[in-house]
């Protein structure tokens, strides 16, 4: 999500616990490259990232093992591109 504000533009991303479901927006940066996974824990203790397949949090419909907390909380520009083709999105563009 982009928002417009007197001081520029902010973009606010989506991130996903990756146990329950529970979604979070943030506009996290990171140093190294674009962010995503959240230092922040969820309330079931599940990590919020935003390079994981989306599942449904009712039936957990979607979800796979890849559907885990990691370490790595950013990713290079060349994995972005990557995740990008993985998930045929043009959502996680920015960082």
């Amino acid at each position: 999500m982009r928002l417009i504000t007197s001081q520029g533009s902010v973009l606010l991303w989506t991130y996903q616990c990756q146990s329950c479901g529970t979604l979070k927006t943030s506009d996290l940066t990171h140093p190294k490259g674009a962010s995503i996974g959240l230092q922040e824990k969820c309330e079931c203790g599940g990590q919020y990232r935003r390079d994981k397949n989306i599942f449904c949090p009712s039936c957990k419909f979607r979800k796979k093992e890849e559907n885990k907390s990691e370490d790595k909380l950013y990713a290079t520009p060349e994995e972005m591109q990557e995740i990008k083709k993985r998930h045929g999105t043009e959502e996680l563009n920015a960082d």
